[in-house]
């Protein structure tokens, strides 16, 4: 069957390469809500704290954390995956030896033993109830666990992200373009399909294509067709409004983040999913009362799509995603997926902005060595607007 398919893959070095940046007004907007934007670009997950600063009052458990043996981590995803990893072992869902697993490829870790991590969060955990403070959107919030501060970083961490990736704050610099929409140009007027599997909360994709695409449904189907990409959000999206007690909605706008009690626990938040290690949220056990709730049922089809969509294309083109060490479930799923094809493997291109031989090791690790594997260091806008012409035209015309 002829088949000329492409699959996008976009991490956070997408967002920050886009030829986006954040408005002055955005900025100011940013201060006034306890968020300091060092500067105008959109922070990365790896550069994310030398980029972001929290106000105490506003953010008071993510600033206690900033504040403790944890500044030496720069990343959104670790500082996150690894508050979550601790929530997961209190409520009995994972065991050490997975969390010190996980946490084993840490680079400057603080801690030298499982028990010495455990012990300074008990001690912030009781520091942080001592000073009775919590975030504006949580004080009405009434926990039925005793573990606020974890569950406050996870509300404090899906309000901060609402807060900086909303799409009003962003505009394009002088003598720029979306490099979104290059791309999309691009493969266009190739006359390539192409489907999207992204790892980010933003809307930055979905307003490029201006509703010319399809979500992967709770029921697991896309209307995505040769014209219509299917878009696939591998952790959630700021759009994806979960209710308690309710099926995941797909929104226009990004969903504000509200917390409040009236009686009863109550709440309204996007669809995420901390971008941890061994993705809880999907793997659950099966004694787990929460394993099928709306949140994990639709992030668990997204993952069975990404497969399909990944067996299904002739080429692979990776931006801005740099395969973090939380992100071993992602790891899996390229690496089962690609070995899964028989004959032609499909044509690999990896987009980063660096020279560095560690990005391209990684990608060799999972991938083996071969002539379809191609590495481009000089960022989004240069592969959108010299390389990927090329690329298309090498590509073979047909794969069975």
């Amino acid at each position: 069957m002829n088949n000329k398919r492409v699959c996008l893959i976009f991490g956070s070095g997408a967002t920050a390469g886009s030829g986006l940046r954040f408005t002055e007004n955005a900025k100011t907007t940013l201060k006034e809500q306890g968020i300091e934007l060092k500067k105008f670009d959109i922070p990365m997950d790896s550069n994310f704290w030398d980029c972001v600063k929290v106000r105490q009052e506003f953010f008071p458990a993510l600033t206690l954390l900033r504040k403790s043996k944890l500044k030496c981590l720069k990343s959104m995803e670790r500082t996150w995956s690894l508050t979550n990893l601790v929530h997961q072992k209190r409520l009995g869902f994972i065991f050490d030896s997975v969390i010190w697993e996980a946490l084993s490829t840490f680079k400057d870790w603080p801690f030298k033993h499982i028990f010495e991590l455990y012990d300074f969060f008990n001690a912030i955990e009781a520091q942080y109830i001592k000073q009775n403070q919590r975030a504006p959107f949580n004080l009405k919030r009434n926990d039925r666990h005793p573990h606020l501060f974890c569950g406050d970083i996870d509300t404090e961490w899906r309000s901060l992200v609402y807060l900086i990736y909303k799409c009003g704050n962003f505009s394009l610099t002088n003598n720029s373009k979306n490099q979104y929409a290059e791309l999309f140009d691009k493969l266009r007027s190739r006359e390539r399909n192409f489907d999207i599997i992204s790892f980010n909360y933003d809307l930055l994709t979905e307003n490029t294509l201006k509703e010319k695409y399809s979500y992967v449904s709770e029921n697991g189907k896309s209307c995505s067709s040769k014209k219509l990409p299917a878009l696939v959000k591998l952790h959630g999206s700021l759009n994806w409004l979960q209710k308690a007690r309710e099926p995941v909605h797909f929104k226009e706008k990004e969903v504000e983040p509200k917390y409040n009690n009236n009686g009863s626990v109550w709440f309204e938040q996007p669809a995420m999913v901390p971008p941890t290690f061994n993705k809880a949220e999907i793997n659950r056990p099966e004694d787990d009362p929460n394993r099928d709730d709306s949140v994990r049922r639709i992030i668990g089809k997204q993952w069975e799509f990404a497969e399909n969509i990944l067996q299904k294309s002739q080429c692979w083109v990776f931006i801005g995603y740099g395969f973090p060490d939380t992100d071993e479930h992602a790891r899996n799923l390229f690496k089962d997926s690609y070995n899964k094809i028989s004959g032609e493997k499909p044509k690999i291109c990896y987009c980063v902005y660096n020279t560095c031989d560690s990005e391209r090791d990684k990608i060799k690790k999972i991938f083996g060595e071969g002539d379809n594997i191609k590495c481009f260091h000089k960022g989004f806008k240069d592969f959108a607007t010299n390389d990927l012409n090329r690329i298309l035209g090498s590509l073979n015309s047909c794969r069975t």
